[in-house]
């Protein structure tokens, strides 16, 4: 009826899908650079997966038996894309990170240049297409078939599975597979059972964001985060929710997860069905049958407030990686960060600690060879070569870094172990690092461990350090009193 609103929602679909559509680039690019590769071979590879001489990936979820196939000497290849997907371009990144290193290995340097890369990419590309795409696809199909099975058979039971799995699916990209189930049974019965069976788990993963943004109530910006992508959730789009708050907290993901086959099993139960497969979110049930909007959404306000119940429990429990990650039990104490006697850090041997350049803070002369974490937070550095220092990012946003050892930096790592890596959450009294004090006296070297606070979170009024010369444990001993703002003070004694 109106052609240039048409227009209009082809332009913003086309913004909304690229990255989706392109994803195994995006894909490709950070496997291979984390599995140490050559990032720009990833993004070939990637861009190798989605070619659009390809079948679409979604195009094969709907007409799986229409895809062209190579005649490989008599093997019969699909010509199908790898559009939405993960697992295929992980593992064909892994596969070929490892063939580029072994080229580098045992090619001689002058045809480095030459043959790496496309030797590297084309060995990779066939082991993709022939093997690696074709068997996680298979297992995807194993999935697919075995949920809907046991749907058909036990409603209840199916809806619980599907919706408990649809979350993980997601993540993979296999739940792109359903969708030519949905579409088959819209064209041949006349209606869709799997698809209002799925839908909670969108409300859940909004509800989840939720709860996560009043954890994180004095994080404005993971809170902010967490608000937004609650509403992209609410609105049908949940890739936001999972990979910018639920998956990379833990505890909310799996709240989902079990919300998700609640709400499947709900929908099974009442066999709730949809006319198609429509819009996500809140306007989901204008694709169910009106007769049954009741019972939908009556789970769909059932799912929502279990999420919400289940993400604040979880939070409490071993499956939140740290306890303190939203500031809801804002540390008031530095603990010690190796055994021994504290040192004022304007004595340290060194003008860049002792003239607080890096910031104030303390040192202890160890009395063991532990660096331990003051206080729950993520590692943001390792001193790569030397492993002398790690820098860590509290909870409550001060940033800290913990130095073993004066001109250490000159043993180019010879007696330090470090025991974490970047993006690792740690813990109050977690090894950092191992170190040898007698390498690093021998090397006239001081051994003394310096803690310095590069930059203070913005709740904190003041840090009170330990007097010089006190005895110190690991992990338990308080080196510093951190003083909070008032309203911050208040919401963490509380």
């Amino acid at each position: 009826m109106h052609t240039e609103w048409k227009g209009v929602n082809d332009i913003i679909q086309l913004i909304a899908q690229t990255s989706f559509s392109f994803l195994p680039a995006l894909i490709g690019w950070s496997a291979v650079k984390k599995f140490g590769g050559n990032p720009l071979l990833g993004i070939v590879l990637g861009l190798i997966l989605v070619n659009p001489a390809l079948t679409s990936a979604y195009d094969y979820a709907s007409h799986p038996a229409a895809t062209p196939t190579w005649n490989l000497f008599g093997w019969h290849v699909s010509q199908v894309g790898y559009q939405g997907q993960v697992i295929p371009v992980l593992v064909a990144a892994w596969v070929l990170v490892k063939l580029e290193k072994y080229f580098e290995k045992h090619l001689p340097d002058t045809l480095q240049l030459i043959l790496v890369a496309p030797l590297t990419l084309l060995i990779t590309g066939f082991a993709s297409f022939l093997v690696i795409g074709p068997v996680t696809m298979t297992g995807a199909n194993w999935i697919t078939k075995g949920v809907v099975s046991i749907f058909n058979a036990v409603p209840v039971l199916g809806g619980a599975l599907y919706g408990f799995i649809c979350a993980p699916l997601v993540i993979t990209g296999m739940h792109h597979l359903f969708l030519g189930v949905n579409l088959q049974m819209a064209g041949t019965l006349g209606y869709v059972t799997l698809w209002p069976v799925g839908e909670p788990v969108t409300m859940a993963q909004g509800a989840a964001c939720l709860a996560m943004a009043y954890i994180f109530r004095k994080d404005a910006k993971k809170k902010n985060v967490a608000w937004s992508s609650g509403l992209s959730s609410f609105l049908g789009i949940t890739e936001p929710a999972i990979y910018g708050v639920n998956l990379k907290n833990r505890y909310p993901f799996v709240a989902v997860m079990l919300s998700g086959a609640f709400g499947g099993a709900w929908m099974g139960f009442w066999q709730v069905r949809s006319s198609s497969v429509g819009v996500g979110g809140v306007l989901s049930f204008l694709s169910v049958f009106p007769k049954q909007w009741g019972f939908y959404l009556a789970g769909e306000v059932m799912t929502f407030i279990l999420t919400i119940v289940l993400t604040f429990t979880l939070s409490r429990t071993k499956l939140n990686a740290d306890r303190n990650i939203g500031n809801d039990e804002v540390a008031h104490d530095l603990t010690a960060f190796a055994t021994g006697k504290t040192e004022a850090i304007e004595n340290v041997p060194d003008e860049m600690f002792s003239k607080k350049q890096l910031g104030d803070g303390i040192a202890i002369n160890p009395t063991s060879d532990k660096l331990v974490a003051p206080a729950n937070g993520q590692v943001t550095v390792v001193m790569q070569g030397s492993n002398h220092a790690v820098g860590l990012t509290l909870n409550d946003g001060t940033e800290v870094l913990l130095h073993i050892g004066v001109d250490t930096v000159d043993m180019k790592g010879d007696g330090f172990k470090p025991l974490v890596e970047v993006n690792d959450h740690v813990k109050a009294g977690q090894t950092l690092i191992k170190f040898d004090s007698k390498k690093i006296k021998a090397a006239g070297h001081s051994n003394i461990v310096i803690m310095a606070i590069t930059k203070q979170g913005d709740d904190i009024k003041s840090i009170t350090y330990m007097k010089p010369n006190q005895e110190v444990i690991a992990g338990k001993s308080v080196v510093g009193d951190i003083d909070y703002l008032a309203d911050a003070a208040k919401t963490a004694l509380a």
